[in-house]
């Protein structure tokens, strides 16, 4: 496991920070992640399955508050697992709802980018690498990290290897098959009507409406959440902060694809390990 954590690069330009980490989570998480083109033909067919399917949004919102951990990433992948999970059991593939220990994502994530701050919040393959090779922790793993010590990961992201070298044989029983998606809005909107939901990262800031319950785009800044489901025009977005779960226009879906900070994934699978193994994807 490798706990060489660096201070990130010094280039002046975010823009160019941000290209450089892409480059290196794309190299250190090739080899962990399935080709799009593996999958898509799958995908799109299950997409036409959408009207005998009709699940337009997961059962289940968690909310939670992020009051140790400034980690977007590892709560909005949470929310992607979590979503992914509720909506194969709605298509009767999966028999199980897990969530996920988001503290144990945050440290192994910024243990994978090399402690890579500031424009982490939309480049995610590090963190895709890290669920595809080290697995996820269910959430009622996650007060026994705490009670651990009370590890500060926002301080010293080295201090996740005490919680890897205790949890990481119980995280390989989870690990998560994932897909890099391209930036294609017809591709992410065919993950969507199938039913998987994609976390994502962008610079392009959304902010709910509590009274409407929708999602409008306004101002910059980085950022991690998740898509999931699919209605007339919308998908339902989760937040990773406490805004919780609200409908986001697919126009405006389309306008964070095509901005300069974007990356996403499709969560496709969870391999059980156990002998109870259920797997609903490949």
């Amino acid at each position: 496991m490798e706990t060489n954590f660096l201070t990130g690069w010094d280039n002046e330009s975010e823009l160019e920070d941000f290209r450089e980490l892409m480059h290196y989570q794309e190299y250190c998480g090739e080899q962990f992640l399935i080709e799009w083109s593996e999958v898509r033909e799958r995908i799109y067919a299950e997409a036409g399955l959408y009207n005998e399917w009709n699940i337009k949004s997961p059962m289940f919102d968690y909310t939670v508050a992020q009051t140790r951990t400034n980690g977007c990433v590892s709560y909005g992948v949470s929310a992607g697992i979590e979503d992914t999970l509720c909506m194969a059991q709605q298509k009767g593939k999966w028999s199980d709802l897990l969530r996920s220990c988001s503290p144990w994502l945050y440290g192994g994530y910024h243990n994978i980018i090399r402690g890579r701050p500031g424009s982490g919040g939309c480049s995610m393959s590090g963190m895709m690498r890290f669920i595809a090779q080290y697995g996820i922790l269910p959430y009622d793993t996650q007060p026994k990290i705490y009670a651990d010590g009370e590890v500060d990961w926002n301080k010293n992201a080295r201090s996740w290897k005490q919680v890897y070298e205790k949890w990481g044989s119980e995280a390989a029983k989870f690990k998560i098959k994932v897909a890099k998606l391209p930036r294609n809005f017809n591709d992410i909107v065919a993950c969507l009507k199938a039913g998987y939901a994609i976390p994502y990262g962008t610079n392009k800031k959304l902010v709910l409406d509590k009274k409407t319950g929708w999602y409008r785009l306004s101002g910059s800044t980085m950022h991690c959440m998740s898509w999931s489901g699919y209605g007339n025009g919308f998908t339902y977005n989760k937040n990773s902060w406490l805004d919780g779960r609200g409908k986001q226009r697919l126009e405006d879906v389309k306008i964070q694809v095509n901005s300069n900070y974007f990356d996403c994934f499709v969560i496709l699978d969870i391999e059980r390990t156990r002998e109870s193994k259920q797997n609903f994807g490949l």
